[in-house]
């Protein structure tokens, strides 16, 4: 079986905020990692975990990419540009930029895209991956 999940699943699973719903959580993605269902994450749902995470939660940075790795690295989790996240999450370790950025700089080195911003920080990153 194939399941959509919601910002408010990773949420819980990352901050353990309300143990109910962690351990369901917890309990879906052994599953997802067991291979006994699939689950499905779209672009939307981790930018806005990464926002809650980050100033609802005052996650630190590193906190965040070292759980958002945990689960897209899943295999069967299904993502869209799945190494383009991670690839991005990559540039965040190394950069103080912001996610949505890192992710521009990542898909225009990828697909060949130009980015039209007026953001010195993306400027900075497309230039580092010789992608201006």
């Amino acid at each position: 079986m194939v399941y959509l999940v919601d910002t408010n699943v990773l949420v819980r699973l990352f901050t353990q905020d309300n143990e109910e719903m962690f351990r369901e959580a917890f309990s879906f993605f052994e599953k997802v990692a067991n291979f006994e269902i699939q689950a499905v994450i779209s672009e939307g749902v981790l930018l806005e975990s990464w926002f809650v995470l980050q100033k609802v939660y005052e996650m630190k940075k590193d906190e965040i990419i070292k759980r958002l790795l945990t689960i897209v690295t899943l295999r069967n989790v299904i993502l869209e540009d799945k190494l383009a996240f991670i690839e991005a999450l990559h540039i965040l370790k190394e950069r103080n930029i912001d996610f949505i950025d890192a992710m521009l700089c990542v898909k225009s080195n990828i697909k060949g895209y130009k980015v039209f911003s007026f953001d010195n920080d993306i400027q900075r990153c497309l230039k580092a991956r010789n992608a201006v």
